[in-house]
């Protein structure tokens, strides 16, 4: 028997009512995915509390982050400014080894050689004194850092604010329902 002679060809009007099917149940799949999801949502909803409110908003509220990422940025350069009062040492070690053939200069005659090296160094720097540039960046970036943490909370105060005054129009909209 031809496996193909089995196999609706396009067109044709058991490949039509095949398709109808497919689709039939495919609306019914999705109807049936869309309803369970609704009610789930429904028996997800639940009452907030106002601390839950301003919890969730501060959590969750982007220009809020993103106000706390400059103080922390700010912190980190206040930080870097006390730093780089400090000094800095720095070290390094190599070794090398070669081997091979090497005319001797005194001889002018081919010899094989040997050559071990090796290399040690360590520096440090200080600064002495940079006419108080160091000490005015420090009191700079502390000061930028402070006005950061004010920046920081007066966002989040406005964000309790705001979610505070939402939060009391819609106990007030319940009351008029």
């Amino acid at each position: 028997m031809n496996s193909m002679a089995q196999i609706p060809r396009k067109g044709s009007i058991k490949s039509e009512g095949v398709r109808h099917q497919l689709a039939a149940c495919v609306q019914k799949m999705m109807l049936t995915i869309a309803m369970a999801v609704i009610s789930w949502q429904a028996q997800a909803q639940q009452a907030f509390t106002l601390r839950q409110c301003i919890d969730t908003a501060l959590r969750r509220n982007i220009p809020v982050q993103q106000s706390g990422l400059q103080a922390d940025r700010a912190r980190i350069r206040w930080q870097q400014s006390k730093m780089n009062m400090l000094p800095d040492l720095n070290g390094n070690l190599s070794y090398g080894w070669n081997q091979g053939r090497v005319i001797d200069p005194f001889t002018n005659v081919f010899i094989d050689q040997q050559l071990n090296s090796s290399n040690v160094g360590l520096s440090s720097n200080v600064m002495l004194f940079s006419g108080l540039q160091m000490q005015n960046a420090i009191r700079q970036n502390s000061f930028a850092y402070e006005a950061s943490k004010f920046d920081w909370q007066q966002a989040q105060d406005n964000l309790t604010l705001s979610v505070l005054l939402t939060y009391l129009q819609v106990l007030s909209n319940e009351d008029l329902v």
